[in-house]
């Protein structure tokens, strides 16, 4: 090996250590409230990663092929997030939960990247509730929709009276996914996301000193390459 490849190398290297590169992140969004909200609202705006990720959360109808339906009302407690088919205000003619008395209920998350939804907390359930989900791709299609995963087969004990529900591996990707009630009789507020993304790392530039070594090193091999020419 010669003096100037020696030399060159480890700056090559560093240069290949500054380039950009992707980390896995994982957070946990709680849905909640310490205080009830008496009043419904057409969505809620959540963020994790520090800020870098933005999550809206709406309500809606959930169709039979797991699409995300017309949009309603959302209600936010201490227990996570509900959906009503009332107006600004909860009401008795529809509980505040996500359930399928009358039409099947769903809670749309929408992320501005990319996402896994790892697991789910839920309260206020019982072991006779079953819950959706949709996995939504460009257009609103969907891409994979589980419609009765059972709530006696959660495991362990999740946030408040409720337990949660972890994915297995490989986890679906997506920027839209739906939770909802499929079945008659099903009620259930959603109290937390845990979910996984790739966060890109930014490049670490380099100093002005070595790029000047390594102009300097690049004008050093074209005088060699000449003098061996002659």
């Amino acid at each position: 090996m010669t003096l100037f490849t020696k030399i060159v190398a480890p700056i090559a290297l560093a240069l290949t250590a500054s380039a950009a590169s992707a980390a896995t992140v994982t957070d946990t969004i709680y849905l909640g409230s310490a205080i009830p909200d008496l009043f419904t609202h057409s969505s809620y705006t959540y963020t994790a990663g520090g800020g870098d990720l933005t999550m809206e959360a709406t309500g809606h109808e959930l169709n039979a092929d797991g699409a995300i339906g017309d949009q309603v009302r959302i209600n936010k407690t201490l227990g996570g997030l509900g959906v009503t088919t009332c107006g600004r205000f909860t009401c008795l003619t529809d509980s505040p939960t996500v359930d399928s008395f009358g039409s099947d209920e769903v809670i749309k998350f929408a992320f501005d990247s990319a996402v896994s939804i790892k697991r789910i907390y839920f309260s206020e359930i019982d072991a006779s509730d079953d819950f959706s989900f949709s996995v939504i791709g460009a257009g609103g299609s969907v891409m994979d929709f589980d419609p009765r995963i059972n709530m006696s087969l959660l495991g362990g004990f999740g946030l408040l009276d409720g337990r949660s529900y972890e994915f297995a591996e490989p986890l679906a990707v997506s920027n839209i996914f739906g939770i909802g009630a499929h079945g008659f009789g099903d009620s259930f507020r959603i109290a937390a996301l845990e979910i996984v993304w790739e966060e890109d790392t930014p490049a670490v530039p380099l100093p002005a000193s070595a790029l000047l070594m390594v102009g300097a090193f690049g004008t050093f091999g074209a005088m060699r390459r000449r003098r061996k020419a002659a």
